[in-house]
C-alpha cells in the first residue's frame, strides 16, 4: 500500500524544508534565551538561574545542528538518486532490444503501440505467432524490451532512482511500454496461470509479470491525466477570456 503524499511530506520532508525548521528552532530558541537573560534583574542574574537557561539554549541549538545533518544526508541520498538514473539507466531501453523490437514489430506490419493507443487482439496475435527464428520471435524481443523497463521501475520502486527526476525524463515511454504492450503482458499472465503441472493448476501472482512496471506505470498514468486534464482546463480558459 502506498503512502499518501501528504503523509509521505511529513515523514520524509525536503532538505530545504528541514533547513529551513533548523534555523527557526535555532534562532527563535537563541533569541528568547537572548531575551530573557536581558529581561532578568540583577538580583536574579544567579549561576542558579542563568544555567537553566544556557542549557535550553544550547541543547536547541545541538536539535538544530542535527536537522541541518539531517538536511544534508536527505541531500546526499537526493543527489545519488539522481546520479543512479544516468550510471544505470541513460540508454533505456537498450538500443539492441530497440532495434530488435522495430525489426520485428516492421516485418509483421504493425505500428508502434502507444499508451493511449495499445495492440489489438490481432496485432497482439501476430506477435505471439511470430515463426522467425527464436531470438529475433516478436514475442522474444518484446519481453526483452519490457524487461529493460521492468528493471527500471524497480530501481524506481525500491528508492534507487529518484521517481520524480525519473517522471519527467521517462513517464512517456514508460506508459508506452507498459500500456501500449498490455494485452501481450495480460495474454503472458494468463497463460502461466493456466499452464499444468499433472493435475495441479499453477498460480501466478500479477507482479510475477512486469509488477513493477505496473505499479509505477498506472501511477504515472494517473499523474499524466491529471496534468492533462489541468492544461486542458487552463486552455479552455484562456479561450474564453479571449472570447
Amino acid at each position: 500500500m502506498e503512502m499518501p503524499k501528504w503523509l509521505e511530506r511529513i515523514v520524509s520532508p525536503r532538505p530545504r524544508v528541514i533547513e529551513v525548521i533548523a534555523l527557526l528552532v535555532g534562532t527563535s530558541v537563541l533569541i528568547a534565551g537572548c531575551w530573557t537573560i536581558l529581561r532578568m534583574s540583577p538580583a536574579d542574574f544567579t549561576r542558579e538561574k542563568i544555567l537553566p537557561i544556557l542549557d535550553v539554549v544550547v541543547s536547541a541549538l545541538g536539535v538544530a545542528s542535527l536537522l541541518f545533518l539531517w538536511a544534508q544526508l536527505r541531500y546526499t541520498a537526493t543527489q545519488h538518486k539522481l546520479i543512479s538514473y544516468h550510471e544505470h539507466f541513460h540508454d533505456l531501453p537498450k538500443p539492441a532490444n530497440v532495434s530488435a523490437m522495430y525489426a520485428a514489430m516492421g516485418r509483421l506490419g504493425i505500428e508502434r503501440p502507444l499508451w493511449h493507443s495499445p495492440l489489438t487482439i490481432p496485432q497482439r496475435d501476430a506477435i505471439l505467432n511470430d515463426t522467425a527464428p527464436a531470438q529475433d520471435a516478436a514475442h522474444t524481443v518484446v519481453r526483452e524490451y519490457l524487461n529493460d523497463f521492468e528493471e527500471f521501475a524497480a530501481a524506481i520502486n525500491s528508492g534507487l532512482v529518484d521517481d520524480e527526476y525519473a517522471y519527467h525524463i521517462e513517464s512517456a515511454r514508460a506508459l508506452n511500454a507498459y500500456f501500449g504492450f498490455k494485452s501481450l503482458i495480460s495474454f503472458w499472465l494468463v497463460e502461466e496461470r493456466t499452464r499444468a503441472d499433472g493435475n495441479r493448476v499453477v498460480e501466478i501472482a500479477p507482479s510475477d509479470f512486469y509488477g513493477e512496471l505496473g505499479k509505477v506505470a498506472e501511477r504515472w498514468k494517473s499523474r499524466k491525466l491529471a496534468e492533462l486534464a489541468r492544461d486542458q482546463k487552463r486552455r479552455h480558459r484562456g479561450i474564453s477570456g479571449r472570447l
